[in-house]
């Protein structure tokens, strides 16, 4: 009896090891299938393939490598763009960029008379009025209008309004240039007097355009290359009214008192106006 007691725990106990074990007899285990999956066939074909053996070295595609390369050469240094030939700027183009060069100077209007030097003498560079924006945009050009202006005086002082309109009896080299009835009557002998119209497309970069503000105020601009917003026909002024040299759409803001064409032979610059240009 006892002895069949123990066979039985015994019994029990090989159970629950086989349980736990996950040994299960071989008629209870689970059949497993084995199944033989297709693999599809290549999107691509042999005879789809590029012909290597058809691969030259002058084909442009082809890219031959060089025995030793050296990823950290420097590479080849790339052509230089094409550039287009330098066209030289008339006369006329030249003083219309001279006369917008000082729309970039800081100037306060202010037009006491001031002795200067003689010639190319200038105010100081951080004052001036509409003369001076004429009178140093000509500069630029090598041209000096304190000489030329002074020494057509000099000869011909009947020809000025000097006398009639300040009473003056001889010219005066700091301030005959920087007056504007002056520069219309110089402008008007030794340039060309255009007649004046209000057909904008007469008024053309690098021309002098005088103007009446007030029954005692007088005005002097220079045409630029730049033309305005509401006409492409009209172009801007490069002027100083009273805020510094501005550039501005007035051509027919004001009554047009004179139309000028100045472009005499060019003058080298000498060393002084030289020193005058980097001042202002």
């Amino acid at each position: 009896m006892e002895l069949s007691r123990r066979i039985l725990t015994i019994s029990l106990a090989l159970s629950l090891v086989l349980i736990l074990t996950g040994c299960e007899p071989k008629s209870e285990q689970a059949k497993v299938e084995i199944l033989d999956l297709k693999i599809p066939p290549m999107a691509m074909k042999h005879s789809d393939l590029p012909d290597l053996s058809s691969m030259r070295e002058d084909d442009d595609w082809y890219y031959a490598p060089k025995e030793t390369e050296d990823p950290y050469s420097q590479p080849d240094e790339a052509p230089s763009l094409p550039t287009e030939p330098d066209v030289e700027l008339t006369f006329a183009e030249e003083l219309a960029q001279a006369a917008l060069a000082r729309t970039m100077h800081k100037v306060r209007y202010d037009g006491r008379y001031v002795k200067i030097a003689y010639p190319m003498g200038d105010v100081p560079q951080e004052i001036g009025v509409c003369t001076d924006v004429v009178i140093r945009a000509y500069r630029e050009l090598g041209i000096d209008l304190q000489k030329d202006v002074h020494e057509d005086i000099r000869r011909n002082f009947s020809k000025y309004p000097s006398k009639k309109r300040w009473g003056l009896r001889r010219p005066d080299p700091n301030i005959d240039h920087r007056r504007v009835y002056n520069l219309q009557a110089f402008f008007e002998r030794k340039g060309e007097s255009i007649p004046i119209t209000h057909d904008p497309r007469n008024y053309k970069p690098g021309d002098l355009v005088t103007w009446q503000v007030g029954p005692k105020f007088p005005h002097i601009g220079v045409v630029l290359e730049m033309v305005s917003d509401e006409d492409s026909f009209r172009h801007l002024i490069a002027h100083n009214i009273g805020n510094g040299p501005v550039i501005e759409d007035i051509l027919f803001r004001f009554r047009i008192t004179g139309h000028y064409r100045y472009q005499p032979k060019r003058k080298a610059k000498s060393d002084k106006a030289k020193i005058n240009l980097v001042k202002g």
